[in-house]
């Protein structure tokens, strides 16, 4: 017996509600309050996996392999989100060049959007059932994940399919302290590919397979209007200048990330 005219399908409405995701990106903003995501991280540094800083401007994030100096970062940041209402560039600058001591200086600058370190890569998200492109800022996600993507190769490994062989689970806590508004914590544990999910990993790794060339994290540190890393690698795309990404190891001396991953 047919269906009422314009009757909306189970599997059609699941497909409508896909296409309202805004983007095939993905932050930990993303988690529902006091929920979680598991992530499987897809693919090769430094095609699928780069790092760095960024800040926001006025045209939306800027992103770059080293660290912006003060008198680009300057000509660029917007007012942040927290400075106070009408707060303008020019009023910044005006207050800096007025500014007779450190700490005025320092109370005109956090104002301005802060330099936060970054990494993106590629994923593939069972909540959705499709590859994400993943961007962390948060030092209490960045921390463990680079312990965790630092480890030796034969523990943390890359499955021939290219896919990493443990899922990574961030965890978000939302507290509410009342009129001082809410405090998001987020914590991150990992474990490896189940033995009943060698079926699933190998047919995530076969779509992969599929889509790994149509995805160039590089993409984030080229001009606007070229930055789209949905559109896979450039012909004669290298990788653009700027100085490693590094982190404190134990003993306070700089490690290269992309060497370590």
């Amino acid at each position: 017996m047919p269906l009422p005219s314009n009757y909306v399908t189970t599997e059609a409405a699941k497909e409508a509600r896909k296409s309202e995701i805004k983007s095939g990106y993905w932050a930990a903003g993303d988690i529902p309050k006091n929920g979680s995501s598991e992530l499987i991280i897809c693919g090769e540094p430094d095609d699928h996996m780069v790092g760095g800083y960024m800040y926001w401007t006025e045209d939306g994030p800027l992103y770059s392999r080293s660290y912006p100096t003060d008198e680009e970062w300057l000509s660029n940041a917007k007012c942040s989100f927290n400075a106070p209402k009408g707060c303008t560039k020019e009023n910044v600058l005006q207050e800096l060049e007025a500014a007779k001591n450190s700490n005025q200086k320092k109370e005109a600058l956090n104002k301005l959007e802060y330099r936060r370190r970054f990494l993106a890569f590629a994923a593939y998200l069972p909540e959705r059932d499709d590859f994400v492109v993943v961007c962390i800022t948060q030092s209490s996600i960045l921390k463990p994940l680079e312990e965790y993507l630092q480890m030796e190769e034969d523990y943390m490994n890359i499955t021939p399919g290219g896919l990493y062989n443990f899922r990574a689970v961030i965890n978000k806590k939302v507290t509410d302290l009342g009129v001082k508004g809410e405090k998001t914590d987020y914590s991150v544990a990992v474990r490896t590919h189940r033995a009943k999910e060698a079926d699933e990993v190998k047919a995530i790794s076969q779509r992969w397979e599929e889509t790994k060339s149509s995805i160039y994290l590089p993409r984030y540190f080229m001009e606007r209007g070229n930055n789209n890393v949905f559109e896979g690698k450039p012909d004669g795309a290298v990788m653009p200048p700027g100085l490693p990404v590094t982190a404190k190891d134990s003993y306070g001396a700089d490690t290269e990330l992309g060497m370590a991953l």
